[in-house]
């Protein structure tokens, strides 16, 4: 039973690998902190009202922060900047990430100045399954830049929106 459960983990590790996501910063604090992710695990749950959900895994220091606070912003990254995606997976801690780009404060949020887009997110209800929670969440406020080149990640690699002929 092991060895078939563990087959198919690699094979569904295998088959998310060819799934093309948008690569987001996803940041939070409270008064003292702030913490920020790199997430692909980030969609629009519905347009009525405005709401968007993050995954989160349940034993990181982001996940404790979620918690203790009612609000996130999604960062939608450019694809130039793999660096600061890069950056935010590796562990940190607190203001030690944001020493990369230019983040401002908005809504008690640091959001990325320069990402595609910037998405404010009031947290409505929070749900476990398996090793992850679901953050879901109303859309209070957002921003985007006009120039639309967002950053994906499949099989492993960053790549660049390519227009279909």
């Amino acid at each position: 039973m092991t060895e078939t459960v563990t087959a198919l983990q690699e094979n569904f590790r295998q088959t998310m690998r060819r799934m093309a996501a948008t690569v987001s910063i996803i940041t939070t604090a409270t008064e003292d902190t702030r913490l920020g992710m790199t997430a692909t695990s980030v969609t629009c749950v519905s347009f009525e009202p405005l709401s968007m959900l993050v995954c989160v895994h349940k034993g990181s220091k982001f996940h404790d922060l979620m918690e203790k606070s009612d609000t996130f912003c999604i960062n939608l990254l450019h694809q130039s900047q793999e660096n600061i995606s890069n950056h935010f997976s590796r562990p940190g801690s607190g203001e030690d990430q944001f020493t990369l780009g230019q983040w401002s404060m908005k809504n008690g949020l640091p959001f990325l100045e320069e990402a595609q887009a910037n998405i404010f997110i009031t947290v409505k209800k929070v749900t476990g399954f398996g090793s992850h929670s679901l953050f879901i969440g109303e859309v209070t406020d957002l921003q985007y830049n006009s120039d639309v080149a967002p950053l994906l990640y499949a099989n492993g690699n960053y790549a660049g929106l390519k227009a279909a002929s």
